[in-house]
């Protein structure tokens, strides 16, 4: 089909053929000495903000060395201070302290606390190795070592055995302890607390003999035992 511009079409034509001679008319100017084809270039604040730019400014290089302050630290990771690293290497570890204990308590007798260190002979004339007592006005703790009396803790170290508090046994304790050769149960034998007797036969009955005491006893003649049926049950019950 063949197709012709009207005027209108013959006019946006030739407006169009102009716009593209004079873009190519543009390309063909000269240009300005170190400017190129775009028309937007730097303000004056611009260039001077990239005039006080260092060369090489953007080519950081982190530092071998960080001020403390700068650093976070993390449940893995803490700072700890030349005073705090000091006290923790002056701490008993926990197998010293295991062994410091099991030393302190091997072999010991525990007695009676005195109030002054002279108290030690007059209450323990006859004071065997590993016997130990306290010594209130001292604060300490002596043991006996077979000769002397020597001091070797500080009685506040451990503390007298409470219901909270492991330390050390009082005598009674320790006497009570020692009296006990188990755990020995005996079963009460007064009134309430006695079992059903040995013996008796099929169709013997229990009596009550004496307070809580019952004795295995056949019925007396003439008494027969019959179980209810469940009409005199029900008549019972009306």
């Amino acid at each position: 089909m063949n197709k012709f511009l009207s005027d209108i079409g013959v006019a946006l034509f030739w407006q169009k053929v102009k716009d593209h001679v004079a873009s190519v008319v543009a390309l063909l100017q000269p240009r300005e000495p170190g400017k190129g084809l775009s028309t937007n270039d730097y303000t004056d604040l611009e260039h001077v903000k990239l005039a006080s730019i260092e060369n090489g400014a953007n080519n950081y290089t982190l530092p071998a060395t960080l001020p403390a302050a700068m650093i976070e630290g993390d449940m893995a990771h803490r700072f700890v201070s030349d005073y705090d690293k000091a006290n923790y290497e002056d701490k008993y570890t926990k197998s010293e302290i295991d062994n410091l204990i099991a030393n302190i308590v091997k072999d010991i007798d525990w007695k009676e606390a005195v109030a002054t260190f002279a108290d030690l002979a007059t209450e323990y004339p006859d004071a065997e190795e590993g016997w130990a007592a306290s010594v209130n006005d001292e604060g300490a703790i002596y043991r006996y070592n077979g000769t002397i009396w020597i001091e070797f803790l500080s009685n506040s170290v451990i503390p007298l055995v409470t219901d909270t508090v492991a330390g050390l046994m009082h005598p009674n304790d320790k006497d009570k302890l020692d009296g006990m050769s188990g755990i020995d149960y005996v079963h009460p034998t007064t009134s309430g607390f006695k079992h059903i007797p040995s013996g008796g036969t099929v169709g013997q009955v229990l009596f009550n003999q004496d307070n809580g005491t019952g004795e295995w006893r056949d019925l007396p003649s003439g008494i027969t035992v019959e179980a209810l049926t469940s009409v005199e049950i029900d008549d019972i019950c009306q």
